[in-house]
Formats: structure tokens, C-alpha cells, sequence
């Protein structure tokens, strides 16, 4: 993962722990449009408090409802 981060040229980057994990789950389950890893990127935003940045409306509409932070960024500009 470390090569793949480095070809990328990501120096940043949050691990995935249990406690996003369960969340994703979470709201997996909660609302099945979601796939696994829309999942798993709101889980990120909602366990650390860390804005997504997105124009997909089913993820707005969703991360609306939770009280999620986001940034649509086909409106920005």
C-alpha cells in the first residue's frame, strides 16, 4: 500500500480502523443505494469530522440526512 500511496504521491491519508468500519456498516445498511465503499468514505467523514469533498447526489442526500459535513463541488466555482 505504501508503494501505491508514494506512486500516487499521497502523503496524507487516514487508516481505516474498526470504529469506521462499524459505521460504514452502519450505514450500509441504513440506506441500500449505498455501495460498500460510498460507505465507507462517509464513515470517514462522519467519524473524523473531516468534510467530503462530491457531486454525487445520492451521497449528498444522504450525508443531508445524517448532519454529514460535504462539499459540492459541482456548485463551487
Amino acid at each position: 500500500m505504501n508503494t501505491k500511496l508514494a506512486e500516487y504521491r499521497v502523503n496524507n491519508y487516514i487508516p481505516v480502523r474498526l470504529e469506521i468500519m462499524v459505521k460504514a456498516l452502519e450505514l450500509k445498511n441504513k440506506y441500500s443505494e449505498l455501495t460498500f465503499f460510498d460507505s465507507i468514505h462517509i464513515a470517514v467523514a462522519a467519524v473524523t469530522g473531516i468534510t467530503l469533498i462530491t457531486n454525487d447526489k445520492t451521497l449528498i442526500e444522504i450525508m443531508k440526512a445524517e448532519d454529514i459535513k460535504y462539499l459540492d463541488y459541482s456548485v463551487v466555482g
